[in-house]
Protein backbone atom coordinates (compact mmCIF):
# COMPACT_ATOMS: atom_id res chain seq x y z
CA UNK A 1 0.00 0.00 0.00
CA UNK A 2 1.49 3.25 -0.95
CA UNK A 3 1.67 6.82 1.15
CA UNK A 4 -1.30 7.90 -0.48
CA UNK A 5 -3.33 5.00 0.01
CA UNK A 6 -2.17 5.17 4.01
CA UNK A 7 -3.42 9.02 4.34
CA UNK A 8 -6.38 8.27 2.27
CA UNK A 9 -7.40 5.14 4.59
CA UNK A 10 -6.50 7.56 8.03
CA UNK A 11 -9.07 10.58 6.68
CA UNK A 12 -11.57 7.63 5.79
CA UNK A 13 -11.01 6.58 9.32
CA UNK A 14 -11.38 9.93 10.86
CA UNK A 15 -14.83 11.07 8.47
CA UNK A 16 -16.22 7.50 10.51
CA UNK A 17 -15.35 8.62 13.28
CA UNK A 18 -16.94 11.67 13.28
CA UNK A 19 -20.09 10.40 11.95
CA UNK A 20 -20.20 8.53 14.93
CA UNK A 21 -19.78 11.13 16.91
CA UNK A 22 -22.25 13.33 15.22
CA UNK A 23 -24.73 10.45 15.40
CA UNK A 24 -24.32 10.28 19.18
CA UNK A 25 -24.54 13.75 19.85
CA UNK A 26 -28.21 13.97 17.35
CA UNK A 27 -29.31 10.94 19.44
CA UNK A 28 -28.45 13.04 23.02
CA UNK A 29 -30.26 16.61 21.49
CA UNK A 30 -33.53 14.29 20.27
CA UNK A 31 -33.98 12.46 23.34
CA UNK A 32 -33.43 15.81 25.71
CA UNK A 33 -35.78 17.96 23.74
CA UNK A 34 -38.46 14.98 23.55
CA UNK A 35 -38.42 14.71 26.85
CA UNK A 36 -38.72 18.05 28.19
CA UNK A 37 -41.39 18.73 25.43
CA UNK A 38 -43.74 16.40 26.30
CA UNK A 39 -43.41 17.91 30.09
CA UNK A 40 -43.53 20.88 29.03
CA UNK A 41 -46.98 20.32 27.13
CA UNK A 42 -48.84 18.89 29.57
CA UNK A 43 -47.89 21.78 31.97
CA UNK A 44 -48.75 23.98 29.03
CA UNK A 45 -52.47 21.84 28.22
CA UNK A 46 -53.25 22.66 32.38
CA UNK A 47 -52.62 26.45 32.30
CA UNK A 48 -54.54 26.97 29.39
CA UNK A 49 -57.62 24.69 30.47
CA UNK A 50 -57.52 26.95 33.61
CA UNK A 51 -57.15 30.04 32.08
CA UNK A 52 -60.06 29.17 29.56
CA UNK A 53 -61.88 28.19 32.90
CA UNK A 54 -60.85 31.36 34.78
CA UNK A 55 -64.10 33.65 35.53
CA UNK A 56 -61.92 36.97 35.42
CA UNK A 57 -63.58 40.47 33.87
CA UNK A 58 -60.25 41.32 32.92
CA UNK A 59 -60.46 40.15 29.67
CA UNK A 60 -57.25 42.07 28.15
CA UNK A 61 -55.08 40.73 30.90
CA UNK A 62 -56.75 36.70 29.84
CA UNK A 63 -56.27 37.45 26.55
CA UNK A 64 -52.26 38.14 26.98
CA UNK A 65 -51.78 35.28 29.21
CA UNK A 66 -53.50 33.12 26.69
CA UNK A 67 -51.23 34.59 23.60
CA UNK A 68 -48.27 34.39 25.86
CA UNK A 69 -48.30 30.86 26.83
CA UNK A 70 -49.09 29.79 23.09
CA UNK A 71 -45.91 31.56 21.40
CA UNK A 72 -43.52 30.58 23.81
CA UNK A 73 -45.24 26.86 23.02
CA UNK A 74 -45.25 27.45 19.27
CA UNK A 75 -41.76 28.30 19.37
CA UNK A 76 -40.80 25.05 21.37
CA UNK A 77 -42.94 23.04 18.67
CA UNK A 78 -40.97 25.14 15.99
CA UNK A 79 -37.81 24.11 17.73
CA UNK A 80 -38.71 20.52 17.74
CA UNK A 81 -39.24 20.71 14.49
CA UNK A 82 -36.45 22.09 12.95
CA UNK A 83 -34.30 19.95 15.04
CA UNK A 84 -35.89 16.73 13.98
CA UNK A 85 -36.02 17.72 10.36
CA UNK A 86 -31.89 18.32 10.41
CA UNK A 87 -31.12 15.68 12.40
CA UNK A 88 -32.89 13.66 9.66
CA UNK A 89 -31.24 14.86 7.08
CA UNK A 90 -27.61 14.39 8.89
CA UNK A 91 -28.64 10.76 8.97
CA UNK A 92 -29.11 10.50 4.97
CA UNK A 93 -25.79 12.61 4.58
CA UNK A 94 -24.15 10.14 7.14
CA UNK A 95 -25.36 7.12 4.59
CA UNK A 96 -24.16 8.74 1.68
CA UNK A 97 -20.54 9.46 3.06
CA UNK A 98 -20.90 6.10 4.24
CA UNK A 99 -21.19 4.78 0.72
CA UNK A 100 -18.59 7.37 -0.57
CA UNK A 101 -16.02 6.14 1.89
CA UNK A 102 -16.83 2.32 0.86
CA UNK A 103 -16.15 2.86 -2.69
CA UNK A 104 -12.72 4.66 -2.06
CA UNK A 105 -11.76 1.56 0.75
CA UNK A 106 -12.38 -0.86 -2.39
CA UNK A 107 -11.15 1.25 -5.01
CA UNK A 108 -8.87 4.27 -3.76
CA UNK A 109 -9.50 7.43 -7.32
CA UNK A 110 -8.42 10.99 -6.85
CA UNK A 111 -11.87 11.77 -8.34
CA UNK A 112 -14.43 10.54 -5.66
CA UNK A 113 -11.98 10.30 -2.48
CA UNK A 114 -11.59 14.24 -2.48
CA UNK A 115 -15.41 14.29 -2.73
CA UNK A 116 -16.36 13.04 0.73
CA UNK A 117 -15.16 16.37 2.80
CA UNK A 118 -17.20 18.27 0.96
CA UNK A 119 -20.23 16.12 0.58
CA UNK A 120 -20.18 15.24 4.57
CA UNK A 121 -22.91 17.07 6.22
CA UNK A 122 -22.71 19.39 8.78
CA UNK A 123 -23.39 17.89 12.30
CA UNK A 124 -26.50 18.41 13.74
CA UNK A 125 -26.17 20.22 16.66
CA UNK A 126 -23.95 23.23 14.77
CA UNK A 127 -25.78 23.07 11.13
CA UNK A 128 -28.49 25.26 12.22
CA UNK A 129 -27.79 26.91 15.29
CA UNK A 130 -28.73 30.16 13.85
CA UNK A 131 -32.86 28.98 13.85
CA UNK A 132 -32.56 27.66 16.93
CA UNK A 133 -31.00 30.34 18.51
CA UNK A 134 -33.77 32.74 17.20
CA UNK A 135 -36.80 30.44 18.60
CA UNK A 136 -34.69 30.14 22.23
CA UNK A 137 -34.41 34.21 21.66
CA UNK A 138 -38.43 34.53 21.78
CA UNK A 139 -38.46 32.21 25.01
CA UNK A 140 -35.79 33.94 27.03
CA UNK A 141 -37.33 37.27 26.11
CA UNK A 142 -41.07 36.34 27.29
CA UNK A 143 -39.99 34.07 29.75
CA UNK A 144 -38.13 37.50 31.19
CA UNK A 145 -41.04 39.85 30.85
CA UNK A 146 -43.46 37.34 32.50
CA UNK A 147 -40.58 36.92 35.44
CA UNK A 148 -40.80 40.97 35.59
CA UNK A 149 -44.13 41.38 35.49
CA UNK A 150 -44.51 39.26 38.46
CA UNK A 151 -42.44 41.53 40.31
CA UNK A 152 -43.65 44.98 38.34
CA UNK A 153 -47.09 44.00 40.38
CA UNK A 154 -45.95 43.71 43.79
CA UNK A 155 -43.51 47.12 43.08
CA UNK A 156 -45.86 48.97 41.01
CA UNK A 157 -45.43 52.34 42.64
CA UNK A 158 -41.98 52.40 43.12
CA UNK A 159 -40.20 54.59 39.64
CA UNK A 160 -36.78 52.86 40.32
CA UNK A 161 -38.01 49.49 39.85
CA UNK A 162 -40.12 50.60 37.03
CA UNK A 163 -36.74 51.72 35.53
CA UNK A 164 -34.37 48.86 36.24
CA UNK A 165 -36.98 46.04 34.83
CA UNK A 166 -37.22 48.03 31.63
CA UNK A 167 -33.54 48.65 31.01
CA UNK A 168 -33.22 44.72 31.71
CA UNK A 169 -36.17 43.55 29.40
CA UNK A 170 -35.11 45.87 26.40
CA UNK A 171 -31.18 44.65 26.85
CA UNK A 172 -32.16 41.37 26.66
CA UNK A 173 -34.10 41.16 23.56
CA UNK A 174 -32.06 43.70 21.91
CA UNK A 175 -28.90 41.53 23.16
CA UNK A 176 -30.56 37.64 22.19
CA UNK A 177 -31.93 38.61 18.90
CA UNK A 178 -28.48 40.32 18.08
CA UNK A 179 -27.03 37.28 18.89
CA UNK A 180 -28.88 35.28 17.11
CA UNK A 181 -28.34 37.05 13.92
CA UNK A 182 -24.33 37.57 14.11
CA UNK A 183 -23.55 33.90 14.60
CA UNK A 184 -20.47 32.78 13.07
CA UNK A 185 -19.06 36.57 14.11
CA UNK A 186 -16.51 37.29 16.57
CA UNK A 187 -18.41 39.96 18.03
CA UNK A 188 -21.33 37.37 18.81
CA UNK A 189 -19.14 35.70 21.84
CA UNK A 190 -19.08 38.70 23.23
CA UNK A 191 -22.89 39.31 22.51
CA UNK A 192 -23.70 36.00 23.70
CA UNK A 193 -22.13 36.18 26.93
CA UNK A 194 -23.69 39.35 27.74
CA UNK A 195 -27.12 38.44 26.68
CA UNK A 196 -26.76 35.16 28.90
CA UNK A 197 -25.75 37.49 31.65
CA UNK A 198 -28.25 40.26 31.18
CA UNK A 199 -31.14 37.46 31.26
CA UNK A 200 -29.41 35.72 34.85
CA UNK A 201 -29.19 39.78 36.19
CA UNK A 202 -32.70 39.94 35.18
CA UNK A 203 -34.31 36.60 36.97
CA UNK A 204 -32.04 37.44 40.42
CA UNK A 205 -33.40 41.04 40.21
CA UNK A 206 -36.72 39.99 39.78
CA UNK A 207 -36.57 37.59 42.82
CA UNK A 208 -34.90 39.79 44.78
CA UNK A 209 -37.49 41.68 44.36
CA UNK A 210 -39.88 39.28 44.98
CA UNK A 211 -38.22 37.60 48.31
CA UNK A 212 -38.42 41.47 49.82
CA UNK A 213 -41.88 42.06 49.32
CA UNK A 214 -42.46 38.39 51.49
CA UNK A 215 -40.03 39.75 53.95
CA UNK A 216 -41.94 43.33 54.12
CA UNK A 217 -45.13 40.45 54.17
CA UNK A 218 -44.25 38.49 56.89
CA UNK A 219 -42.88 41.37 59.36
CA UNK A 220 -46.64 42.08 58.63
CA UNK A 221 -48.23 39.31 59.64
CA UNK A 222 -46.07 39.18 62.83
CA UNK A 223 -46.80 43.00 64.11
CA UNK A 224 -50.62 42.82 63.28
CA UNK A 225 -51.81 39.49 64.58
CA UNK A 226 -48.67 38.21 66.96
CA UNK A 227 -48.56 34.95 65.02
CA UNK A 228 -45.76 32.90 63.42
CA UNK A 229 -47.94 30.81 60.60
CA UNK A 230 -47.54 31.59 57.60
CA UNK A 231 -50.20 33.46 55.37
CA UNK A 232 -51.66 32.36 52.16
CA UNK A 233 -50.08 34.99 50.14
CA UNK A 234 -46.94 34.22 52.18
CA UNK A 235 -46.69 30.54 50.81
CA UNK A 236 -47.78 31.91 47.44
CA UNK A 237 -44.65 34.25 47.68
CA UNK A 238 -42.40 31.56 49.06
CA UNK A 239 -43.15 29.39 46.08
CA UNK A 240 -42.42 32.47 43.83
CA UNK A 241 -39.17 32.94 45.63
CA UNK A 242 -38.14 29.24 45.80
CA UNK A 243 -38.51 28.78 41.93
CA UNK A 244 -36.81 31.91 41.07
CA UNK A 245 -33.62 31.13 43.02
CA UNK A 246 -33.96 27.40 41.21
CA UNK A 247 -34.00 28.89 37.70
CA UNK A 248 -31.09 31.51 38.53
CA UNK A 249 -29.12 28.02 39.97
CA UNK A 250 -29.85 26.44 36.31
CA UNK A 251 -28.69 29.53 34.78
CA UNK A 252 -25.71 29.74 36.27
CA UNK A 253 -23.62 27.24 34.05
CA UNK A 254 -24.44 28.92 31.26
CA UNK A 255 -23.20 32.10 32.26
CA UNK A 256 -20.49 30.37 33.38
CA UNK A 257 -19.65 28.54 29.91
CA UNK A 258 -20.39 31.60 28.29
CA UNK A 259 -17.00 33.77 30.32
CA UNK A 260 -14.91 30.54 29.44
CA UNK A 261 -15.56 31.06 26.05
CA UNK A 262 -15.30 34.29 26.75
CA UNK A 263 -11.24 34.17 27.96
CA UNK A 264 -10.05 32.93 24.23
CA UNK A 265 -12.84 34.26 21.90
CA UNK A 266 -10.34 33.41 19.05
CA UNK A 267 -10.06 29.45 19.85
CA UNK A 268 -13.58 29.06 20.46
CA UNK A 269 -14.50 31.09 17.02
CA UNK A 270 -12.24 28.35 15.34
CA UNK A 271 -13.32 25.56 16.80
CA UNK A 272 -16.77 26.36 15.80
CA UNK A 273 -15.95 27.01 12.36
CA UNK A 274 -13.95 23.68 12.16
CA UNK A 275 -16.51 21.89 14.05
CA UNK A 276 -19.58 23.43 11.06
CA UNK A 277 -16.81 22.40 8.15
CA UNK A 278 -17.32 18.73 9.46
CA UNK A 279 -13.89 18.25 10.34
CA UNK A 280 -13.03 16.41 13.67
CA UNK A 281 -12.17 18.32 16.49
CA UNK A 282 -10.30 17.62 20.20
CA UNK A 283 -12.09 19.27 22.91
CA UNK A 284 -9.69 20.51 26.39
CA UNK A 285 -11.41 20.06 29.40
CA UNK A 286 -12.89 23.61 29.52
CA UNK A 287 -14.36 23.62 26.18
CA UNK A 288 -15.83 20.48 26.56
CA UNK A 289 -17.91 22.01 29.26
CA UNK A 290 -18.78 24.83 26.49
CA UNK A 291 -19.81 22.22 24.19
CA UNK A 292 -22.12 20.51 26.71
CA UNK A 293 -23.85 23.49 27.07
CA UNK A 294 -24.07 24.02 24.07
CA UNK A 295 -25.80 20.78 23.36
CA UNK A 296 -28.35 21.94 26.02
CA UNK A 297 -28.89 24.94 24.51
CA UNK A 298 -29.62 23.41 21.41
CA UNK A 299 -32.01 20.71 22.68
CA UNK A 300 -34.02 21.40 26.27
CA UNK A 301 -33.31 24.88 27.12
CA UNK A 302 -36.33 26.45 24.94
CA UNK A 303 -38.81 23.93 27.02
CA UNK A 304 -36.74 24.72 30.29
CA UNK A 305 -37.01 28.18 29.41
CA UNK A 306 -40.56 28.05 28.59
CA UNK A 307 -41.80 26.17 31.98
CA UNK A 308 -40.48 28.49 34.36
CA UNK A 309 -42.86 31.15 33.08
CA UNK A 310 -46.01 28.89 32.56
CA UNK A 311 -45.71 27.63 35.88
CA UNK A 312 -45.48 31.17 37.38
CA UNK A 313 -48.98 31.29 35.40
CA UNK A 314 -50.08 28.31 36.43
CA UNK A 315 -49.81 29.20 39.72
CA UNK A 316 -51.25 32.18 39.29
CA UNK A 317 -54.17 30.53 38.11
CA UNK A 318 -54.16 28.06 41.08
CA UNK A 319 -54.20 30.82 43.57
CA UNK A 320 -56.84 32.77 42.32
CA UNK A 321 -59.20 29.69 41.87
CA UNK A 322 -58.24 29.28 45.21
CA UNK A 323 -59.78 32.53 46.12
CA UNK A 324 -62.91 32.15 44.29
CA UNK A 325 -63.81 28.75 45.73
CA UNK A 326 -63.25 30.07 48.79
CA UNK A 327 -65.78 32.64 48.23
CA UNK A 328 -68.64 30.55 46.42
CA UNK A 329 -70.57 29.02 48.63
CA UNK A 330 -73.78 31.11 49.52
CA UNK A 331 -74.49 31.15 53.48
CA UNK A 332 -70.87 30.55 54.51
CA UNK A 333 -69.45 33.64 56.44
CA UNK A 334 -65.51 34.75 55.53
CA UNK A 335 -64.11 35.34 58.66
CA UNK A 336 -61.67 38.32 58.96
CA UNK A 337 -59.47 38.46 61.60
CA UNK A 338 -59.23 41.42 63.98
CA UNK A 339 -55.58 43.89 63.71
CA UNK A 340 -53.75 43.69 66.62
CA UNK A 341 -53.78 47.67 66.97
CA UNK A 342 -56.13 50.17 68.57
CA UNK A 343 -58.06 50.93 66.05
CA UNK A 344 -62.34 51.59 65.41
CA UNK A 345 -63.96 48.31 65.53
CA UNK A 346 -64.55 46.11 62.36
CA UNK A 347 -67.14 43.73 61.57
CA UNK A 348 -66.16 40.24 62.03
CA UNK A 349 -68.02 38.39 59.60
CA UNK A 350 -69.11 39.41 55.80
CA UNK A 351 -71.53 36.94 53.90
CA UNK A 352 -70.37 35.66 50.43
CA UNK A 353 -73.93 37.34 49.26
CA UNK A 354 -72.99 40.86 50.12
CA UNK A 355 -69.07 39.82 48.31
CA UNK A 356 -70.94 38.69 45.13
CA UNK A 357 -73.42 42.02 44.87
CA UNK A 358 -69.79 43.63 44.79
CA UNK A 359 -68.41 41.41 42.32
CA UNK A 360 -69.49 43.16 39.06
CA UNK A 361 -66.54 45.83 38.29
CA UNK A 362 -63.46 43.47 39.15
CA UNK A 363 -62.12 40.06 39.66
CA UNK A 364 -61.36 38.47 43.10
CA UNK A 365 -57.40 38.99 44.03
CA UNK A 366 -55.66 37.99 46.95
CA UNK A 367 -54.93 41.56 48.80
CA UNK A 368 -51.45 41.93 51.28
CA UNK A 369 -51.77 45.13 53.52
CA UNK A 370 -48.64 46.86 54.24
CA UNK A 371 -48.36 48.95 56.78
CA UNK A 372 -46.09 51.60 54.97
CA UNK A 373 -46.82 55.01 56.06
CA UNK A 374 -50.56 54.18 58.05
CA UNK A 375 -51.44 54.21 61.39
CA UNK A 376 -53.66 50.93 61.15
CA UNK A 377 -53.83 48.53 58.62
CA UNK A 378 -56.30 45.42 57.50
CA UNK A 379 -55.17 42.16 58.60
CA UNK A 380 -53.08 40.55 55.96
CA UNK A 381 -54.00 37.42 53.87
CA UNK A 382 -57.85 38.91 53.88
CA UNK A 383 -59.24 37.13 50.39
CA UNK A 384 -61.95 39.61 49.30
CA UNK A 385 -64.15 39.80 45.72
CA UNK A 386 -64.13 43.50 45.43
CA UNK A 387 -61.57 46.23 45.99
CA UNK A 388 -64.78 48.35 47.37
CA UNK A 389 -65.20 46.03 49.92
CA UNK A 390 -61.63 45.83 50.77
CA UNK A 391 -61.37 49.57 50.89
CA UNK A 392 -64.67 49.75 53.55
CA UNK A 393 -63.27 47.17 55.73
CA UNK A 394 -60.16 48.50 56.05
CA UNK A 395 -59.56 52.03 54.79
CA UNK A 396 -58.44 52.59 51.41
CA UNK A 397 -55.97 55.34 52.74
CA UNK A 398 -54.73 53.13 55.47
CA UNK A 399 -53.19 50.63 53.43
CA UNK A 400 -50.90 49.61 50.44
CA UNK A 401 -52.95 47.02 47.88
CA UNK A 402 -50.42 43.75 47.16
CA UNK A 403 -51.46 41.82 44.87
CA UNK A 404 -48.98 39.51 44.85
CA UNK A 405 -48.75 39.20 41.25
CA UNK A 406 -52.12 37.35 41.33
CA UNK A 407 -54.07 39.66 38.82
CA UNK A 408 -55.74 37.77 36.05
Amino acid sequence: MSNGDTGLNAALVSYVSLIGKNVSESLVVVVLETVFFGAYTLLVAWTLVLITRSRSRLRAKKVLLLAVCIVMYAAAVAHLGVTLFYVFADDRGSSQVQRIALACLERPSSETCPEVPRRLQMPAITSFQQTLGALLSVNIALSDAVVLWRAWVLWSRTRLVQIVSSVLMISTVVLFFCNSALYYEKSDVYISTIAFLTSWLTNIWATVLVASRTWQHRRLVKAQLRTTFRTTAERVLLLFVESGLFYCLFWAPFVTASFIVLADVNAYVALRQLADSGQVIHFTAAQNVVHAMDILAMSCLIDIVGMYPTSVILLVELSNEYARRTLSVNGVPTLLPRPNIAAPPMAGTHTVSTLERSASSTSSVLHVCLADSAPRCCPADVVVAEDAVFDQKCGKEATTQVKSALVV
